[in-house]
């Protein structure tokens, strides 16, 4: 939890909600172009953090977007040309993997979607990350329902506001709503593996990717940091568990630029 403090106070504006509430938000805020919105749980949201699972790289009529699965649903994000240096190359983009995005909200002539969202920043991560972001939006969702009980039970005005207010109104809230949204939290969190199962040493990470993708003369050394970035190793780190690898007579070079099990 510190580390989401620090996370949060370096991008306040920035919330992690899961794909399911998104998915039920309609109501907009305009204020010239800018563009947010109010969640069922009455969150004002006009920037997102999410995190999930790289499922497809399409073109469309309206351009280029990816869409990410968490373990409530999927979200659409569309790509923006003045975004795309923070991105990673388009061939890494290969499902599957996991993603870590912002975006923010653009209007959309769409009935049934009134908005769409633009990706901000990507970020190749590893499975122990997105367990930490689902960790993170189940328990920010957990105060929102907890503070939409207390409002709709006992007329809590020190917990009510004027989001709050407008979303009940909107959205019909009620504690039939209020189940249905904690049990997204009860969904993400049985994604999240055990400790012992996604602390897995790089080094055989690497062995495994090795193993897996080589052809009669190895694997090449860029294809070797493509896949291991999907793991969330980096390249220094992919750097010095090969060193350490070829020292130990683990793999060796039989050309420049291949890697190959010894």
């Amino acid at each position: 939890m510190q580390n989401y403090l620090k996370i949060r106070d370096k991008f306040p504006a920035y919330h992690a909600l899961f794909a399911a509430e998104i998915d039920k938000t309609d109501y907009l805020i305009l204020s010239g172009s800018k563009i947010s919105v109010i969640s069922p749980t009455g969150l004002i949201i006009s920037k997102i953090w999410f995190t999930g699972t790289l499922i497809s790289y399409d073109s469309g009529k309206s351009g280029e977007f990816i869409r990410i699965a968490d373990p409530t649903g999927g979200i659409s994000f569309y790509i923006h040309p003045k975004y795309q240096d923070y991105y990673p190359p388009q061939e890494d983009l290969v499902p599957p993997l996991f993603l870590s995005v912002t975006g923010s909200f653009e209007r959309d002539n769409n009935f049934h979607h009134p908005f769409r969202i633009v990706l901000e920043t990507c970020n190749i991560i590893d499975r122990k990350r997105r367990d930490f972001w689902i960790a993170t939006a189940a328990a920010d969702l957990s105060n929102r329902l907890n503070m939409l009980e207390h409002v709709i039970s006992y007329g809590d005005q020190e917990k009510q506001n004027d989001a709050i207010s407008e979303a009940i109104i909107h959205y019909r809230t009620d504690r039939s709503l209020i189940c249905n949204l904690g049990k997204i939290s009860l969904i993400a969190l049985n994604a999240i593996q055990p400790a012992e199962n996604i602390c897995k040493d790089p080094r055989d990470i690497i062995l495994e990717i090795i193993e897996e993708h080589s052809g009669s003369k190895g694997i090449n050394i860029d294809e070797l940091t493509r896949y291991s970035r999907r793991h969330g190793i980096g390249e220094d780190l992919l750097k010095d568990t090969l060193r350490n690898l070829i020292s130990d007579d683990e793999v060796y070079q039989p050309a420049p630029g291949q890697i190959k099990l010894l």
